[in-house]
């Protein structure tokens, strides 16, 4: 008798956890597709704020080296930015989803 009880209790809980992880399947695909983006993008942001941050990127001969490269700064940061906001939603979407999912 108890062990009817106990193989309804499994089969909730599986179903459950089911239903948990497909509410979370589209949003880790969009946080990876997201994070796949960001990272040569932050590599790049490090490696301009190196330089823009060595004597070299002030220079005379890098005037127009300095300006390509705090322009391009600006575009990387302005990208990072909107990738970390993009982020940010899909995972406070995501964390709805399985509260709403685990009802």
């Amino acid at each position: 008798e108890g062990g009817g009880d106990r193989k309804a209790q499994k089969r909730a809980e599986a179903e459950a956890r089911r239903k948990v992880a497909d509410a979370r399947k589209p949003f880790e695909k969009r946080i990876a597709a997201i994070e796949k983006e960001l990272e040569p993008l932050q590599k790049e942001q490090a490696a301009l704020d190196a330089w823009l941050a060595g004597d070299e990127a002030y220079a005379e001969g890098n005037r127009e080296l300095l300006a390509e490269k705090s322009r391009r700064h600006g575009e990387v940061a302005a990208l990072v930015s909107k990738l970390e906001e993009d982020w940010l939603w899909v995972s406070a979407e995501m964390e709805s989803e399985v509260n709403r999912a685990r009802g």
